[in-house]
């Protein structure tokens, strides 16, 4: 399955975008376009949906899950195996100034290269929370 439509789509503070293991994996690059805001409810949650486990099986050598310049974002319950990478890419990468993200239960096996970067972070007030 692509990821192209969450990735083209803009989203709204206090927004939650499910994402289901049914029908396979994801196959491509999961970016994130919009930022949420401050204040209770308003950060904006890509997560796996309620008792399951969706795969982002990257084979393009990028980034599985990128975002630039985004603020109150949270991203949970993904695994992503990535089986070819390009000397710049991660598993996660968050860069520029992405500010007040959440990362929790990301397993990341990017065995199928010599260059392993589970995760890039280039931003302030970013947590990582149960992240294998």
């Amino acid at each position: 399955m692509s990821l192209v439509t969450y990735t083209a789509s803009t989203f709204l503070s206090g927004d939650s975008i499910y994402f289901s293991d049914k029908g396979g994996n994801y196959t491509s690059t999961l970016t994130i376009v919009s930022s949420g805001s401050s204040g209770e409810g308003n950060i904006i949650t890509y997560s796996a949906a309620p008792g399951e486990s969706p795969n982002i099986v990257n084979a393009s050598g990028q980034n599985s899950i990128y975002m630039t310049d985004k603020s109150y974002v949270t991203i949970s319950g993904f695994s992503i195996h990535s089986t070819t990478i390009t000397a710049n890419a991660s598993g996660v990468r968050i860069a520029g100034t992405s500010s007040y993200i959440i990362i929790s239960s990301i397993n990341v096996d990017m065995s199928g290269s010599a260059v392993v970067n589970k995760y890039i972070v280039n931003s302030s007030g970013t947590i990582i929370q149960q992240y294998y």
